[in-house]
């Protein structure tokens, strides 16, 4: 399946996004959240694209021009219509939003809004995408806590205990797996890392790879050598990762990675 197919792929859901030609859920999700990145300047809200003045008062999140925001409402909907928010997601919803909600990106938008919320949100459309290879169970409940918490151990104080205590061992290992290290740690090994994430289970890596995606389409507002390295190791570490894990990521990684020069 390419690219081409996953945008025209339609979705069920009675309340879908209407950003595009087909108003398609994925197509947001994989197709206008992409577009919307590279304008800089386009804002969705309830199904629909809005600009605003950009005053970047820290107050009032849609004053910021740079987007696209993903509302923690916006989520909620779509995690409704899945029957998936109950307590517990909200209880991740609430975490991450303790975490990261005075953290901005590079461009100076909402962490949350900008990376943890459509993180979170693609883990929706395994079912209907084949973001798996198929021979591994994917519970899409799990994906979703582990993609809203997925940063909370490296980008905060946050204990490890209290994850475990509110969500148990097996989301707790996911997260820890994906934390390259604590704020307070200077060391890093990549190796060691990448044999973690390789090592977790497919929920975990899935959400590794739209953490990844996310960040190299928010690129443009990084330094030049920032993309330059940060794209260097994309290819070295993630594409592999994605060939291995995810038919959907696999695509993606290899349309967006060439478009920008590199294979």
């Amino acid at each position: 399946m390419n690219l081409e197919d996953f945008l025209s792929k339609k979705c069920e859901r009675r309340d879908s996004a209407t950003c595009t030609q087909d108003g398609s859920f994925e197509a947001w999700l994989h197709g206008c959240h992409y577009l919307a990145v590279k304008s800089g300047i386009m804002y969705f809200y309830k199904g629909r694209y809005k600009t605003y003045p950009g005053r970047g008062d820290k107050n009032d999140r849609r004053t910021v021009i740079i987007s696209p925001c993903f509302q923690e409402s916006d989520l909620k909907m779509w995690l409704s219509a899945e029957e998936l928010l109950d307590e517990k997601v909200n209880k991740a919803i609430a975490l991450a939003r303790e975490a990261h909600w005075s953290q901005r990106r590079d461009d100076g938008s909402p962490y949350l809004e900008q990376h943890v919320y459509p993180v979170a949100a693609m883990m929706l459309s395994e079912g209907r995408l084949p973001m798996t290879k198929g021979d591994e169970s994917f519970n899409k409940k799990k994906a979703v806590i582990v993609a809203l918490l997925h940063d909370t151990l490296e980008d905060s104080d946050m204990t490890e205990s209290k994850i475990k205590n509110e969500f148990g061992a097996e989301i707790y290992q996911m997260v820890k797996a994906l934390t390259k290290k604590r704020p307070w740690e200077s060391e890093f090994d990549m190796v060691k890392y990448m044999a973690r994430i390789n090592a977790a289970p497919v929920e975990a890596r899935v959400v590794k790879l739209a953490d990844r995606l996310n960040n190299v389409f928010c690129l443009q507002y990084s330094s030049e050598e920032k993309r330059k390295w940060y794209l260097e190791e994309t290819v070295r570490w993630y594409l592999p990762l994605a060939k291995r894990t995810s038919p959907y990521f696999s695509v993606w990684y290899r349309e967006v990675l060439e478009s920008l020069g590199y294979s």
